[in-house]
Order: structure tokens, then sequence, then C-alpha cells
């Protein structure tokens, strides 16, 4: 039965399990109250140019949202033009792995036969079970048995009320009509790994705030599209910090400054071979260990 849902979820699945991550990243990097030592307020710009140290040709880093509604959904020239400069394509990971959807149907399961109604009150689970039921349409025999951030990237799509877009997609689209090669920064192992660090407690947790408040969600999510539309990165970081919740502060290491550090090595390498673009959640742009500011420190130009 989990076969027939990973089947339903499939299509553009994998962007909302990035997007589960980037929300994870905003409620951890929530408490921290770090604002940007550099002590200088980056532009307003998704796009940003990679040259120096030797490099042949530049490069070019782009942030993204993992899903965002059609209405909102943009593409500048210059991200076109970048596009026509590069040789390569690297993204969070290899969405044009076929064998992606392997590992993440083989990873769904909780261990040791742990269930979700086990993790919330039976008043919660009561209320997981409906909302599941007349917002998703998934019965619980659906998402009882598999871990709670997985069930709740069934309902992202629910914080857009029209049909949703992807920039990975559309970059993994625009790769393969031009014939250029897509890499990844890590591995959806990786990013399974990550979400295997956050707790199956403060999982459930967190896909409890969305049934129990789904419109708050979706004014949160909003600001957030706001934020992104205006390309402004500083503006971004602030929303993160200032959030009032606190309960994932530990784990901002694990899903953002550390992947960050991690990424600066493949970037090098990367870049100096050809010129290549970037894409990554815009939220790993800014800030002093964000990657505009660890590749300045590296020799870049950016």
């Amino acid at each position: 039965m989990h076969k027939i849902l990973f089947t339903q979820l499939s299509k553009g699945f994998f962007g909302f399990l990035l997007f589960g991550i980037f929300l994870f990243f905003n409620t951890a990097c929530s408490s921290t109250k770090k604002l940007d030592k550099t002590g200088e307020k980056e532009a307003a710009s998704l796009l940003w140019e990679i040259s120096g140290n030797d490099l042949a040709a530049p490069s070019y880093l782009y942030g993204t949202i993992h899903i965002i509604g059609a209405s909102d959904f943009f593409i500048k020239d210059e991200l076109v033009e970048a596009l026509g400069k590069a040789k390569k394509i690297a993204l969070e990971v290899d969405m044009s792995d076929s064998s992606i959807q392997v590992t993440m149907m083989q990873n769904m399961l909780m261990k040791d036969g742990i269930k979700l109604e086990e993790l919330l009150t039976e008043e919660e689970y009561t209320k997981t079970v409906q909302f599941m039921k007349d917002s998703i349409g998934v019965e619980p025999m659906m998402f009882n048995t598999i871990k709670p951030f997985f069930t709740q990237s069934m309902i992202y799509p629910k914080l857009i009320n029209e049909k949703t877009e992807s920039y990975e997609i559309y970059l993994v689209d625009q790769a393969q009509q031009k014939g250029l090669e897509i890499v990844g920064l890590e591995t959806v192992e990786d990013q399974l790994k990550m979400v295997d660090k956050i707790p199956l407690e403060e999982q459930a947790k967190m896909l409890l705030e969305y049934v129990a408040d789904l419109d708050k969600q979706r004014v949160e999510f909003q600001k957030m599209i706001d934020i992104y539309k205006k390309e402004d990165i500083a503006q971004l970081q602030k929303l993160i910090v200032e959030s009032e919740d606190s309960e994932m502060a530990e784990y901002e290491d694990v899903l953002l400054t550390d992947r960050n550090a991690k990424w600066i090595g493949s970037i090098k390498e990367l870049t100096a071979k050809d010129p290549i673009l970037i894409a990554v959640g815009a939220g790993h742009l800014g800030g002093e260990k964000g990657l505009i500011n660890l590749l300045r420190k590296a020799g870049y130009t950016v």
C-alpha cells in the first residue's frame, strides 16, 4: 500500500521533500537571533556571479524556493542568460537520477513498527486522521507507519490554492533540452539522513502544527513568497531569525551550516572545470555562514 502512496506522491514529491527541509531550516534558525555579522546588507538578488580564483569563466549561484504557486513563479532574463553560458547545472541533489524514488520509498517507513498514533495523543491522532481524510483524501493506513515528515510533505501543496511550480523541475527540464549535465551537491541519502536526525516526536509535533492551523501556515508561507519575489535575501534571513518558533534551533548546523560548508568544496571543484549554474534553496545564500560569504572567504568574487 505504501507503493501506491508513493506513486500518488511521486510527481513533484521530491520538490516537496526539499521544501520540507527548507521549512525545517526556517524553524531551526529561528531562535538563534544571529544576524549577519558581516555588517553588510546584500543586494536584492537571487542570481550571483562567481569569478576570481583563476576561474576560466564565471559561474553562477541561484537561490530557489522549492515549490511556489504558478502565478508567483517567475524566470528573469538574467537567469536565462546564465543558463546559456553554463556547461552544467548543480542542484542540491541530482533530481534527474531515476534511483531517487526507489531510495525514498525504502526510507519512508518508521523503524521498529512505530506508528504515528503512538507519537500523538488520542485526541491529536483523531484530529490528524480527520484532517488527512478531508483535506488530502488519504486514509490512516496510508500514513500511520511512515515518518511524519513524509506525511507533512503531503500537505505542502495545500499551502497554495493553485497549481504549483518548481524551480528545480524547471532547471532539470532546461538542462535536458540543452544537453547539460546535472550534478548534485549531495545525495538523496544525505538528505534523508538529515530528516532522520530529527526525532520522530519532533516530526510529529511539526505535522500537528499544520493539522491544527493550516491557515496560519498559509500566512507564514505567503510572507516567505512575498520576500522571495522581491529577491531580498537579507529580509528572508530576518524573517527566519525573528520567527517565534524555537523548537528546532538545535538542528541549525545539521540542516544549514554544515551543508553550506560541505558544498563549498564541491563548488570549488565544479567551477574549476566548467562554468556552472548552482541552484539551491535561497535560505542558503545569505548570512555570515551562507554560501555568498563562504565563497568570498574562499577567495572568489561574488
